[in-house]
């Protein structure tokens, strides 16, 4: 498996830069840039979240802001909070450039590595101790290693992660490396915040987890294709969870096995005919039960006279006899052969 995260861009232009880096507090230049990095993701400022991050104390936030604003390139009320950054300093990325795509293997770490990552960053150490207790066994080098990745690698924040460990083991999904396939999964599809977080576990644990179960699967997330079929059931259809469960259990019963292809027939077919509930699938089943009996009575009756094949002699017109006229003449020929007996005599 050989995968990279190219990560999304946050576009700071080099006026900001030049300006800057030279005579503000290099403390004000990072919380300015880490807030252009919060708003190329599309998510809103606050002073708690920079001050999170930069482990810095929010008064020192709220001094950037008031410098930056006195310089006249930003826009900032302290209450209530609000901060808006001017467009000639800061350029926000297109939704497609910021996309992330895992292209290279995870790195692994060594023991001196994750020993320095847990002594420079306290988050990092709760990180280890939260996983753990998720777990519930202590953790070897190489759970360390695959966890400290999640972070490190895969870019997902420590809030989320937590989010992460607390989804997979309430399912009763302990291996790690089931969780980092979840955690790669989240990272391409940009779930890095807690509150997107939130939202794919409610679809996974709810609806598509059903759906999944209904089709004889238990034992895997859903794949990319797979969860398109669901999304279209669910969302683009605005189908009932048990109608759509349903065509998954007629699916299998005429496949033999899971196929979303197949029940997406069946699910549109009914979509098209406006289903909603069990009783209208109901309705649809005896019409068509109906006109196929209909059909049947209609069909022509078949003569029980063998078929005689088409040939010359089949096709040759009979004669047609006078069978009482032949057994007149058969009589009169009798009687006369009698008479010339007697004359003989």
């Amino acid at each position: 498996m050989s995968l990279k995260l190219q990560y999304s861009k946050t576009s700071i232009s080099n006026k900001f830069i030049d300006t800057y880096f030279k005579k503000a507090p290099y403390i004000y230049c990072m919380v300015y840039i880490y807030a252009c990095r919060i708003l190329s993701e599309g998510e809103k400022i606050t002073n708690e979240a920079i001050a999170n991050t930069l482990r810095l104390p929010i008064s020192d936030v709220i001094n950037a802001w008031k410098y930056f604003s006195a310089e006249g390139i930003v826009t900032y009320t302290e209450n209530p909070f609000s901060v808006s950054l001017k467009d000639e300093f800061f350029i926000l990325s297109s939704k497609k450039e910021q996309k992330k795509v895992i292209t290279e293997k995870r790195p692994e770490y060594s023991p001196a590595e994750i020993d320095i990552f847990s002594r420079n960053n306290e988050n990092i150490k709760n990180l280890f101790s939260t996983a753990q207790s998720h777990l519930g066994k202590m953790l070897t080098h190489n759970d360390l290693s695959i966890i400290l990745g999640l972070y490190d690698w895969l870019r997902l924040p420590l809030d989320v992660i937590e989010i992460l460990f607390a989804y997979c083991t309430k399912n009763n999904h302990y291996s790690l490396r089931y969780i980092e396939a979840v955690a790669l999964d989240w990272a391409e599809k940009e779930i890095n915040t807690p509150k997107k977080a939130i939202e794919y576990i409610r679809l996974h644990n709810k609806e598509y987890r059903t759906i999944m179960k209904s089709m004889g699967i238990t034992n895997r997330i859903p794949t990319t294709a797979e969860e398109k079929f669901m999304q279209r059931w669910l969302f683009d259809y605005n189908m009932n969870m048990d109608i759509i469960c349903l065509a998954c259990e007629r699916t299998v019963l005429a496949t033999g096995k899971a196929g979303f292809p197949y029940a997406d027939t069946i699910i549109t077919d009914w979509h098209n005919k406006n289903v909603k509930t069990k009783e209208d699938v109901e309705k649809i089943d005896r019409s068509f039960l109906h006109s196929k009996k209909e059909n049947k009575t209609k069909a022509p009756v078949v003569s029980s006279q063998p078929i005689q094949k088409k040939n010359r002699f089949v096709n040759y017109e009979q004669r047609k006899w006078d069978f009482e006229k032949l057994r007149s003449l058969e009589r009169q020929h009798i009687k006369k052969q009698l008479q010339n007996d007697d004359e003989g005599k």
